[in-house]
């Protein structure tokens, strides 16, 4: 979950949630525009290489995220995401 901050802000938002001890994050409110976003979980179901698919769950209702169902917290919003991740990085330098 660590290149979501930066997915998301690139969306306008902001999102908190587990961090990894497993106790729960909170945030006071959003700034601005943003919307503050709880996420619930998120599964990699597929990943070959540096490409993952997979599904993430955020609290309340979201449409434009994706899906809304009912599960277990109340409302949640079911998304889908196809991520790529770097395997490496590395600086070029001329001499």
């Amino acid at each position: 979950m660590d290149s979501l901050p930066t997915t998301l802000r690139s969306e306008g938002m902001e999102f908190y949630g587990n961090d990894r001890e497993g106790d729960r994050e909170t945030k006071n409110g959003s700034e601005g525009n943003e919307k503050a976003l709880e996420i619930l979980d998120e599964q990699i179901f597929y990943k070959q290489g540096c490409f993952e698919k997979g599904r993430r769950w955020i609290k309340g209702c979201h449409p434009e995220l994706g899906v809304l169902v009912h599960g277990w917290s109340g409302w949640e919003t079911v998304q889908d995401f196809d991520r790529i991740r770097p395997m490496h990085t590395f600086e070029v330098h001329e001499k």
